[in-house]
């Protein structure tokens, strides 16, 4: 539909390139009146630290002599070098640029498919339009997280696999640089199985094997490769970290855990549109492997992190798959039915009031979301900013630059400050993930390691973790106290003596 605009004769995909800038900027115009720019996540702030170590090292890891396997996407990573080689003010530029053009070619991905598969004339356009000015996907866009990468190559993926002729080869090096971003990419072959069993011959499953696993065999021989090389071990340990971290929430049932996952990131039209894609996918039997996928994407993390903050991050990937089958299932009309009502019968005139109704519906809730999503995105650069870099940028002015600061958030951290870093949730340090949230464990620990500065939230490990230290610096911010938190604080540490109340 884009190329018959005839006052544009810009390629549909710059095109849409453009429209993630413009649906991006009012997000990030809203964390600048609000605070000032930044990143979302502290998270985010640990990729930009690789990158920058391996920039100016070649070094994996937050520090030159601190070699860790401690960045789950080694892909991501790369991709985020060229703006550490043009400095930190335009690196975070080069990070939102990447993410707007992630952004970009998803609605292009998805206004292309629609054209490909022949649907109604303005279903192209909003289709993509859709994918753009869903909250979460412009809020991954910008958080400076792998997010947006691995749902573009999902839904990309589960897309060739739905041809008529899928191109095996091409799938199976998908999904291996899918595993460079999150190793649980290889959930993707439940698709492709479901996809394989549809074929005619057994011939044919043989050779879609066989051009689907060697490129697939390839990559993931190099991903264990390079993290054994760089780290000595096969896996990063983030997952194993943050699966210790958050232990206490697997006590929870199984299936509560399974929908406030799959809740999270349905939170605006999505959740409108499931009837629709429910609908869109039981006229494709085909495509039932997305369904395979989803559940499956979901469980896992369900049994194994069942961590539904930051907006349901983990699960983000899923969205626009059910957005695409529930836009689809929206604007594809129902079969002709000889018995459906004429336009003079007054049930007709009730079908296009409710047409009218629903689709102005879900449009409102698109748009307000997009609204919402701005202040949303504002307000978590603002708490990151505010606790995190502040505490960071307060220390590499501060304190000895050769004395190790032991930190639970080593982000900023990481990235601002020049000391060296104990991390005590085991992304750097992995010998502490068996003993992450044993207060007595970390105590020793601290003590056998020498560590004189400790940073972190006062109640993350009990009062009586710090009730021995004394205070040096206490962030002043407002956002994290105004949404439940607490301020961050820099402690001169020291453990309390035996028998102290």
């Amino acid at each position: 539909m884009l190329r018959r605009l005839p006052l544009l004769r810009i390629p549909p995909l710059v095109l849409f390139w453009l429209a993630a800038i413009g649906v991006s900027l009012p997000f990030l115009v809203a964390a600048s009146r609000l605070y000032r720019p930044g990143l979302p996540l502290d998270d985010a702030w640990i990729y930009q630290t690789f990158a920058r170590t391996w920039v100016q090292a070649g070094v994996w890891g937050a520090r030159p002599d601190q070699p860790a396997a401690g960045a789950t996407a080694p892909l991501w990573v790369w991709l985020l070098m060229p703006g550490q080689l043009l400095g930190t003010p335009m690196a975070l530029l080069w990070t939102w640029g990447l993410g707007c053009l992630l952004l970009g070619s998803l609605a292009w991905a998805a206004h292309h498919r629609a054209r490909e598969e022949g649907l109604p004339l303005r279903a192209p356009l909003l289709l993509g339009g859709l994918m753009l000015m869903e909250w979460h996907l412009v809020w991954a866009a910008l958080s400076g997280m792998e997010t947006l990468a691995f749902a573009l190559l999902a839904w990309w993926t589960l897309w060739l696999l739905q041809k008529e002729k899928p191109s095996w080869g091409l799938i199976g090096w998908l999904i291996g640089l899918g595993v460079w971003i999150r190793p649980e990419a290889l959930l993707l072959l439940l698709a492709w199985a479901w996809r394989t069993g549809w074929l005619p011959r057994h011939r044919d499953r043989w050779r879609a094997l066989f051009l689907t696993g060697f490129p697939l065999a390839v990559l993931v021989l190099l991903y264990l490769l390079f993290q054994l090389v760089l780290t000595g071990q096969p896996w990063p340990n983030t997952a194993q970290a943050k699966m210790m971290e958050y232990a206490a929430l697997r006590n929870q049932p199984l299936g509560q855990r399974w929908l406030r996952l799959a809740w999270a990131p349905l939170v605006g039209p999505a959740l409108l549109l499931l009837p629709w894609a429910v609908k869109g996918l039981k006229s494709a039997s085909r495509a039932w492997g997305d369904v395979l996928w989803m559940a499956a994407h979901i469980t896992l993390y369900a049994l194994q992190l069942p961590a539904p903050y930051q907006h349901g991050r983990y699960i983000m990937p899923i969205l626009p798959v059910v957005l695409w089958w529930g836009g689809k299932g929206l604007m594809v009309p129902a079969r002709a039915n000889p018995n459906a009502p004429t336009s003079s019968n007054p049930r007709s005139v009730w079908q296009r009031r409710w047409r009218l109704f629903r689709n102005g519906l879900i449009a409102l809730t698109t748009v307000g979301f997009w609204f919402l999503g701005a202040r949303v995105y504002a307000q978590d650069v603002a708490v990151i900013e505010s606790e995190m870099v502040a505490t960071a940028q307060w220390i590499r002015e501060y304190l000895p630059p050769e004395e190790p600061v032991a930190a639970h958030d080593i982000g900023a951290l990481g990235y601002y400050a020049p000391q060296p870093l104990v991390d005590l949730a085991g992304l750097l340090n992995p010998e502490v993930i068996p003993i992450l949230r044993d207060a007595p464990a970390l105590t020793q620990y601290l003590e056998v390691r020498g560590i004189q500065y400790l940073v972190l939230f006062p109640h993350w490990y009990g009062a009586d973790f710090t009730r021995c230290s004394a205070p040096l610096y206490r962030t002043q911010g407002s956002f994290a106290p105004r949404l439940g938190g607490e301020n961050m604080v820099v402690y001169r540490w020291r453990p309390c003596p035996p028998g102290h109340r």
